[in-house]
């Protein structure tokens, strides 16, 4: 067939197209329509050679799950069908990193211990899984989520290992950080907008969850610091990271806190103090700021948000909720922690009692008995995750699947001692690859006080973001090995820095 030929038919299948979609919208379906809009977005960067279908679509439930948050997560592209962004997203890219891995005759996965006791974990979860779904049916499928949703790890790792793509998907996802901290301001001014008019068939595209904005937030500012210069000819990063850290703890997020003060150790071990001056600069402004409104407004400094700020960091340590707090936004702060410690010895004592190696099961209540222990809890409380993603697993997969969850934590702090040894030895990209540690450390620290790996807002993006830790530290290590053995073979080649990393 001629060029012309062909590029006729594919004009008259696109105009038939257009008018189907057409007909969806008038119809008030707008998901095809926003559908067809991605894949067609998609097809034209890969025809014009700018990024691959998958780093296209990574990026898009990157950029998606960070913005729209709640909001993007409950937008379902076909009516009537359960099928969310996150699941569609991650079937179409795993066939196209299983089918390439075919042609390529290699696994689609690495031969490495990240990747390995993540496959336990799948393997256990499957296993359980498949038992479970005989006893509570959908529910099983649901809540086997936050196991299923590992899968993107081994996409964002496939994808990411070639480092054209997995600097073209960095740059997309810090674009979509650069703007989270201005998103996040307007969503706090104007709700209803965002709530009633940015809709989609009724569906919020942006509704924001505080304790996972702030977590997105502080894991954003690593990223936001990591490229090599000044601070000074990184304006716009030096910005929207004192933004992001403004903004992250104006939201009062205690779990993302902690993550963030995890994280920021692990900088510094890998000597990465460009977060540390933007602190040392923003707070200051951030107090000020804060105790200028207070008089402007004439309002008590303890109704602030500064104060409330203190009150929630101070609690942090009141885990029998018996303290006490002036500040309007803090009164609750002592209940979510008791709140929490019931929730997590009611479940520790069932799995015991039940099944303490394999677990209750996916599908089963786990809030059953904390209902009926925690004072103030309705028997139409419907909440499924006790808010921490350690007693999620040990609630479903017992103490088999936490010691292999516990393993997957010890291996990742190898993996980010590694990539900090390479960000002191100055390696090109070894601070890029720590940053994306750190981001992965205010995720995982957030999700042990708070519902975030269970949902595909944190989980989809907390297992991309690991998969492209995962082969940026590699690829730094990989080629300081390849440039040691080159020095080895000729000595002029030899240079006085940049030492290899064991």
């Amino acid at each position: 067939m001629d060029s012309r030929s062909r590029n006729g038919l594919i004009i008259g299948g696109a105009c038939l197209l257009a008018v189907w979609i057409g007909g969806a919208l008038a119809d008030g379906s707008v998901g095809l329509a926003a559908m067809a809009a991605v894949i067609s977005g998609s097809l034209v960067l890969i025809w014009s050679r700018c990024l691959r279908l998958e780093t296209a679509l990574l990026a898009f439930v990157l950029a998606g799950y960070l913005i729209g948050n709640r909001g993007f997560a409950q937008i379902m592209p076909f009516p009537g069908l359960p099928l969310l962004f996150g699941e569609i997203v991650l079937a179409i890219t795993g066939l196209i990193v299983a089918v390439q891995s075919a042609f390529r005759r290699e696994l689609p996965w690495k031969n490495d211990r990240l990747n390995g006791i993540l496959l336990l974990i799948i393997t256990l979860g499957v296993a359980r899984m498949v038992l479970d779904v005989r006893t509570f049916g959908f529910w099983a499928v649901r809540d086997f989520a936050t196991i299923y949703y590992i899968a993107y790890f081994f996409v964002a790792q496939a994808v990411t290992t070639d480092d054209r793509e997995r600097h073209r998907l960095e740059t997309l996802f810090l674009g979509a950080a650069a703007v989270l901290p201005v998103i996040a301001l307007l969503f706090q001014r104007f709700p209803d907008f965002f709530g009633t008019t940015l809709t989609l068939s009724g569906i919020p595209v942006i509704f924001m969850k505080d304790d996972l904005a702030a977590t997105f937030l502080l894991a954003g500012l690593f990223p936001l610091l990591a490229r090599a210069g000044s601070l000074s000819a990184r304006w716009w990063r030096a910005g929207a990271a004192a933004a992001a850290l403004l903004v992250g703890l104006a939201l009062l997020s205690r779990a993302a806190i902690v993550g963030f003060a995890v994280a920021g150790t692990f900088a510094l071990l890998g000597r990465q103090l460009a977060w540390v001056k933007i602190a040392l600069i923003a707070l200051p402004l951030g107090l000020a700021a804060t105790i200028g409104t207070s008089l402007v407004q004439d309002v008590p400094l303890r109704d602030s948000r500064g104060y409330a700020l203190y009150e929630h960091l101070i609690s942090i340590a009141d885990l029998d909720g018996s303290g006490r707090y002036e500040s309007t936004a803090s009164t609750d702060s002592g209940d979510n922690n008791r709140f929490r410690v019931v929730w997590w010895q009611s479940i520790t004592a069932r799995v015991l009692e039940e099944n303490p190696v394999f677990g209750l099961g996916f599908g089963y209540d786990l809030a059953r008995d904390f209902v009926s222990t925690y004072e103030g809890v309705g028997d139409d409380f419907a909440v499924r995750s006790p808010h921490s993603i350690v007693f999620t697993i040990l609630g479903r997969t017992g103490f088999f699947g936490l010691t292999l969850f516990l393993t997957l934590v010890a291996v990742m702090l190898g993996r980010t001692h590694t990539a900090a040894k390479a960000a002191r030895a100055q390696l090109d990209g070894a601070a890029r690859a720590l940053s994306w540690w750190c981001a992965c450390w205010v995720i995982l620290i957030s999700a042990c006080f708070g519902v975030v790996l269970e949902n595909p807002m944190g989980a989809v993006v907390f297992w991309i973001l690991l998969g492209l830790a995962h082969a940026s530290t590699k690829a730094v290590t990989e080629a300081a090995a390849a440039m040691k053995s080159a020095e080895s073979h000729d000595p002029s080649l030899q240079t006085e820095s940049e030492p290899a990393i064991r």
